[in-house]
């Protein structure tokens, strides 16, 4: 008899922390730092219409050696028949690149793609099965921190966002100087706290951020709100000069609270009045940078980048 070939496709949701979620904290103690063979096939268009199905016999004399991906054509319909697809869609070559094979190494992304268009795990891995990929299969093309032309490391072609995007980076994510990772008292977990015996208050916390796509992205932190002490200077890709302040809190209190980033004059705004209020960042799809200074607060536990205009982190 003859069943058809079902694919299921997966949504892979972008994730620049591998789903772990650490918590953070401030208040300067002793810090740790941490700081398959497949025959070549023709290419089957996008305007084809593909009936992908294995045949299952019970006659026990009936030759069960056939190669399983070399496709027929069913004499009554017309439609691709394959005589034994493969039962898994992954491959062990490149997702986000053409090849001869069938199907890709990342199983997700290959499940997905192949639910869309059944031929990229049938024939050859083409042009379009790639595509589809790198779009909406979201495929990690490169190694984290990697960036190559349009692309960002989490796979996506630069170009205008299609799709909710959100980022989250731990205090260990970061590059620290004259702060120092430590676990916090206030059970935020690992946080990045000033050091507070190296002379003269100062010191950076600087992320890379690698985004997948063009758009205005929204920049949350979450910081230490220690009283009175609750701000930083803040930059975006090392700008502008000289650094805008950015206020956590207009009053009291002991914890930590999140933030979007806002923009307060350094030299004629007080307290609570704000240029830009939220600043937004303008990046297109790569490696930017987001570096807090030291200014009064004196511990910093995470960030969220996301552009969603309606997200607000719990």
């Amino acid at each position: 008899m003859t069943k058809p070939l079902t694919y299921a496709c997966t949504a892979v949701l972008l994730s620049a922390c591998g789903g772990r979620e650490l918590e953070a904290e401030t208040n300067g103690g002793t810090g740790t730092s941490s700081s398959g063979g497949a025959t070549d096939g023709a290419s089957v268009s996008d305007s084809v219409s593909v009936t992908v199905s294995t045949t299952i016999t019970t006659d026990p004399s009936a030759d069960t050696t056939a190669d399983p991906t070399t496709p027929t054509t069913d004499p009554a319909t017309g439609d691709l028949e394959s005589s034994g697809a493969p039962e898994t869609t992954g491959g062990s070559e490149s997702c986000c690149e053409p090849h001869a094979n069938p199907g890709c190494e990342e199983e997700a992304v290959a499940t997905c793609v192949c639910g869309i268009s059944p031929e990229c795990c049938v024939f050859d891995w083409a042009d379009n099965c790639v595509e589809l990929a790198m779009g909406e299969c979201a495929a990690t093309c490169m190694g984290p921190g990697e960036s190559s032309g349009g692309e960002s490391s989490t796979g996506a072609v630069g170009g205008a966002c299609d799709e909710v995007v959100q980022l989250e980076y731990l205090a260990e994510d970061a590059v620290l100087d004259g702060w120092e990772l430590v676990e916090s008292a206030l059970g935020e977990g690992t946080v990045a706290a000033l050091i507070l015996d190296m002379g003269p208050p100062g010191g950076t916390v600087t992320w890379d951020i690698d985004v997948p796509c063009d758009d205005d992205w929204h920049i949350w932190v979450r910081g230490r709100n220690a009283g009175q002490n609750d701000s930083y200077f803040a930059r975006q890709d090392g700008g502008p000069d000289p650094a805008p302040i950015f206020e956590l809190d207009c009053g009291g209190g002991d914890d930590y609270v999140w933030r979007e980033l806002n923009w307060r004059d350094p030299e004629n705004g007080g307290p609570c009045e704000y240029v830009e209020d939220p600043w937004l960042a303008a990046w297109e799809a790569g490696i930017h940078q987001f570096q807090l200074e030291y200014r009064e607060s004196p511990g910093v536990a995470r960030i969220i980048i996301s552009n969603d205009d309606a997200f607000v982190p719990m």
